[in-house]
């Protein structure tokens, strides 16, 4: 049994746009089982990446950011298939989110 834990940074919107479209499965995404999409947990936003994204960070703060600048993180957290079966995932999720807000 094993935990899995990725981290990306995202530095543009059309970046976070793929990744929205990879997430919610409205691109092919061949890697991933279609018929999992439910067990996908997603502690915070409505689903529409493009939209809350410029949303939280109009929340966060009012300034300009660098060109560059890192506008969110996506984070990837699982789990071997069978410590899948013995942990709910929104259990280790939520817990994470309200350790981060």
């Amino acid at each position: 049994m094993y935990a899995i834990m990725r981290t990306k940074k995202h530095s543009k919107m059309g970046e976070i746009a793929a990744m929205g479209r990879h997430n919610e499965r409205t691109r092919d995404t061949p890697n991933a089982d279609p018929e999992r999409l439910a067990d996908n947990v997603r502690p915070v936003g409505s689903g529409n990446w493009v939209a809350d994204a410029p949303a939280r960070l109009d929340e966060a703060t009012n300034t300009r950011f660098h060109p560059d600048a890192v506008l969110g993180i996506e984070v990837f957290m699982g789990t071997s298939p069978c410590a899948g079966r013995l942990v709910h995932p929104c259990n280790s999720i939520c817990l994470f989110v309200a350790r981060i807000n």
